[in-house]
């Protein structure tokens, strides 16, 4: 018979050997657990941002406008992305109001999902994962709110979700924030891409941007695009592009920018002091 233990504590392994000091006598202090401080997770956010390539940031690329012209641009284009946003929902509400809640939506709905638009779910996830992996890899996980890869949780979501309102919106909303990724396959920034078959996923996921909505074209009802001599839902993609450009990636980049600059200042000082502490000594 084994002897119960008197309580759950029993049942931990002993991990006193962890806290030892170099002459094998145990630390009164512990340390704590640190490795999910504040400062570590920021560190996994963009830790591993290199500002030393091209194109990747940095203090050049932060004085590169004054701060009087960086504010008034910014002012400049919340402004005009507000004034959209405001007016292209209330047009959309006067003339699509019907639309919305009429017979797009009314259509008889299959009780089976297609096996292609599953196929073409769970390619999307591993890719996106894939993508997911890499910036936890290379500790760049803020690049995640990159307006591609925004557009991708959209589509993800589009696939899962069943035709209703509110996939006609993001459908229509995300049809008119594909410019971005011609942008990246035109002109590629894969210089920060050093792991093996990231810069592929670059490609293969900003080639699914086009196929997945090309794919929801043709299978109609809910994703069905606006006339032509509609622009209202262009003018609300291009307001929403505004506002997250110039506040939620701006604010986050020129604090990423500060905090560089606070870690070089720290740099230069400590560089600065060991030669004054090697004459002391």
């Amino acid at each position: 018979m084994f002897r119960q233990p008197d309580s759950i504590l029993a049942l931990i392994p002993s991990c006193s050997y962890l806290f030892l000091d170099s002459d094998g006598e145990e630390k009164r202090h512990r340390p704590t657990m640190s490795r999910y401080s504040l400062h570590n997770l920021l560190d996994w956010m963009y830790g591993g941002v290199d500002p030393s390539f091209a194109g990747n940031g940095g203090p050049e690329c932060a004085a590169f406008l004054s701060g009087q012209q960086r504010f008034l641009e910014s002012l400049v284009f919340l402004s005009v992305g507000v004034v959209e946003i405001l007016l292209s929902l209330w047009k959309l509400r006067q003339l699509h109001f019907r639309e919305l809640e009429g017979h797009l939506l009314q259509q008889p709905q299959p009780k089976q999902e297609s096996l292609g638009k599953n196929v073409l779910l769970v390619v999307l996830c591993l890719i996106f994962g894939l993508e997911v992996g890499f910036k936890f890899a290379t500790r760049t996980v803020i690049y995640l709110l990159n307006p591609c890869h925004v557009v991708t949780m959209m589509q993800i979501f589009l696939l899962a979700c069943p035709p209703c309102r509110i996939a006609m919106i993001l459908f229509r909303l995300q049809m008119h924030m594909l410019n971005g990724a011609l942008l990246a396959l035109l002109f590629p920034v894969v210089n920060t891409r050093l792991l093996p078959f990231e810069m592929e996923i670059y490609y293969i996921q900003h080639v699914m941007l086009y196929v997945v909505p090309i794919y929801l074209l043709r299978k109609g009802g809910i994703y069905t695009p606006e006339p032509l001599c509609n622009f209202w839902w262009a003018l609300l993609s291009t307001g929403f592009m505004f506002v997250y450009h110039f506040s939620i990636l701006q604010i986050l980049g020129l604090t990423r920018i500060i905090e560089y600059l606070k870690l070089e200042g720290t740099h230069q000082d400590h560089q600065v002091q060991l030669p004054a502490l090697r004459r002391t000594t």
